[in-house]
């Protein structure tokens, strides 16, 4: 599953987009044909019911879950997968700005609704920003999660995976920090759901995404250390062409100064044979 945040450095606060709460699942789940008059609906015309496709299972707001196959004319309901599914809320930390090179923490939870558990009570009091709340996640025993973002180091990295109980929360932690500034620092939230069958976890379902553009802040004193790195940067390189020119600048004038032997041309050399007389 995937949750996008999205802030302006603007006071005016903008409506977040719509949240698609799917799984897809494509290549997982065998899809059904329009039916050929075998009885099963597969389109295959053996009868056995497992024609190829894929499909894509929903979760409506009213909590049903349905699997949409690819060339089927109607929704199948149920099927096995969509057993293992069940709804969930999830809450998670959205810094409404960070800080260049500051630690921030962020964190995910997640409880079955069956649970009772209200997720954002399993959150950190001290945490920054607003807290958010997403209703009716589709969730499978076992589910993972990620943060990630091109302008910041997150710790731990990766695919965070956890088991779900039906009977109490879960929780995601990350440390952020940005290395880059600027109004527009993206986040990525991704939660994926793990499926079963006969036993062997299927590849992770398609993940529900959010994206969180984040304005981080730069300090006086970092910006004057960033402004300092480029400066000598700079003069390292004109030093190195002010050097270069200076040495060939050096060679010419050595050139120029070193005196010449000249060779005395030939009325010189008979003059001073003249003047010496026969030897």
């Amino acid at each position: 599953m995937v949750v996008i945040i999205a802030s302006d450095a603007c006071t005016e606060q903008k409506a977040p987009p719509p949240i698609h709460r799917e799984i897809t699942l494509s290549g997982i789940l065998p899809a059904p044909s329009p039916d050929t008059g075998d009885g099963d609906g597969d389109g295959d015309g053996d009868g056995d019911g497992d024609g190829d496709g894929r499909c894509t299972i929903k979760m409506n707001l009213d909590g049903t879950v349905i699997t949409v196959c690819e060339g089927s004319l109607k929704a199948i309901q149920p099927c096995d997968l969509c057993k293992q599914l069940e709804k969930s809320s999830v809450a998670f930390n959205r810094p409404s700005r960070m800080a260049y090179h500051a630690d921030t923490p962020i964190e995910l939870a997640l409880a079955p609704e069956n649970s009772g558990v209200d997720p954002v009570t399993k959150l950190s009091s001290d945490l920054e920003g607003d807290v958010r709340k997403l209703a009716n996640v589709p969730y499978a025993v076992r589910m993972q999660a990620t943060l990630s973002g091109p302008d910041f180091e997150i710790t731990p990295p990766g695919l965070q995976e956890r088991t779900i109980l039906p009977d109490r929360a879960t929780r995601w932690a990350w440390n952020v920090r940005p290395i880059a500034y600027g109004p527009e620092r993206m986040l990525i939230l991704e939660i994926s759901a793990i499926l079963e069958r006969e036993g062997k976890p299927l590849p992770p379902a398609d993940p529900i995404v959010l994206r969180e553009k984040i304005p981080v802040d730069v300090g006086l004193w970092d910006r004057a250390v960033h402004l300092s790195t480029n400066i000598s940067a700079v003069h390292g390189t004109v030093a190195g062409v002010g050097a270069t020119l200076i040495g060939a600048g050096a060679w010419v004038w050595l050139r120029i100064r070193k005196p010449n032997k000249t060779v005395p041309e030939d009325s010189e050399v008979t003059s001073r044979q003249g003047d010496e007389g026969p030897v």
